[in-house]
């Protein structure tokens, strides 16, 4: 199932993709319970009860008719783990670290799918792509063992993380490089955890004016 974050006709909403089209649940009872985003249908752990609300239903408009916001428009923290590819490691570097680089980024350095990522006007000139799979998180968890990791996946997104390298060897972390405002994109939707059985099999690919720029 694909959840959908959007804005039309002035008003936010979110719904489950159908086909080409929204099947829109804004406002509507689901067992219940309204819900405003994705993010707070997976927090009250309500995406079968979404499921079937959305069992059997036609589009109420076409995806051409929305304005896509973030898919979780307020998640309350993003982490990024950086530098997290085995082969990279392996292979460019003596040995690989025992653990990954963590950085945060805030909300508003991603742009929702369909809107510019914005190039920073002054000293911005080497703002770059990373086509890169997002986890999120669907359940309340913390000091969760790496046997259960899994069980507290909601679903899964893409983003472009786009990073301004200006920045980078300015200090000793990467929170500048990747937070500049509106430098990055996610979206434009969350496929539930159930239909990505092993994400570890995933294929990422991004093209950069037609051109494959990562395939792997």
């Amino acid at each position: 199932m694909k959840l959908v974050s959007f804005r039309r006709n002035d008003r936010d909403g979110f719904g489950v993709v159908a086909d080409d089209g929204v099947i829109d649940l804004t406002g509507k009872p689901v067992s219940g319970n309204t819900y405003a985003d994705p993010g707070e249908v997976l927090a009250a752990g309500a995406v079968e009860a979404v499921r079937k609300a959305a069992d059997g239903a036609t589009a109420d408009f076409g995806l051409d008719e929305i304005s896509y916001r973030l898919p979780v428009p307020r998640p309350a923290k993003i982490f990024c783990v950086g530098r997290n590819y085995r082969g990279y490691h392996e292979v460019k570097e003596d040995g690989r670290p025992d653990w990954p680089s963590i950085f945060p980024r805030y909300t508003n350095s991603f742009s929702p799918n369909g809107e510019a990522i914005i190039r920073p006007s002054n000293d911005g000139d080497q703002l770059d792509y990373e086509g890169e799979l997002v986890v999120v998180i669907g359940k309340r968890a913390r000091r969760v063992a790496e046997k259960d990791a899994m069980s507290v996946i909601g679903g899964y997104s893409i983003a472009n993380e786009g990073s301004v390298r200006n920045w980078i060897g300015r200090g000793t972390q990467n929170c500048p490089v990747k937070n500049h405002w509106r430098s990055g994109s996610i979206g434009p939707w969350i496929v539930t955890a159930d239909e990505v059985p092993d994400p570890s099999k995933l294929h990422i690919k991004t093209w950069v004016n037609g051109e494959v720029r990562q395939d792997g």
